[in-house]
């Protein structure tokens, strides 16, 4: 390792020239970069690591709030710093990413989008269909059951 702007540099200088694969080309930059991480064990987990050397990062699942925006930077971008502070710093990293798929706002997202308001007292209707066009008021939206069977 060679220390330099007060970081270490985990690959060797001769090691970039002799890799003719490491070239600044964008062509197959995830795939190389993600074998080579796999490879070191990069970003793996020492479940065996004593608790002191342990850092761990826990995040509640994000929002399904629609397409991903700038927000969602700004929100992962400064606990991916400090994973990587603290695993620069020798410690074992525990930064689960979770998303939330089936939460509230994904069931709004889906109304919204179909034109329809789930109601668990609504019975199931195997043969609906969304209405088209979708109405533009809440109040206009179809109404259907959650369940999708009556067993």
């Amino acid at each position: 390792m060679i220390l330099t702007g007060g970081c270490y540099v985990t690959v060797k200088r001769d090691e970039v020239l002799k890799d003719q694969t490491v070239t600044p080309s964008l062509e197959n930059l995830e795939t190389r970069w993600s074998q080579r991480w796999q490879l070191k064990g990069t970003y793996a987990f020492d479940h065996t690591a004593q608790r002191d050397a342990v850092f761990s990062i826990d995040t509640p699942p994000p929002t399904a709030s629609g397409s991903l925006h700038v927000g969602h930077v700004f929100s992962y971008t400064h606990t991916d710093i400090i994973a990587r502070f603290q695993r620069m710093r020798g410690k074992a990293v525990f930064y689960p990413m979770g998303w939330d798929d089936n939460g509230l706002p994904t069931e709004r997202g889906v109304e919204n989008f179909y034109g329809v308001r789930c109601d668990s007292l609504a019975a199931y209707q195997p043969d609906f269909r969304p209405p088209e066009p979708t109405p533009l008021k809440r109040g206009d939206f179809a109404v259907i059951s959650r369940l999708i069977d009556e067993c």
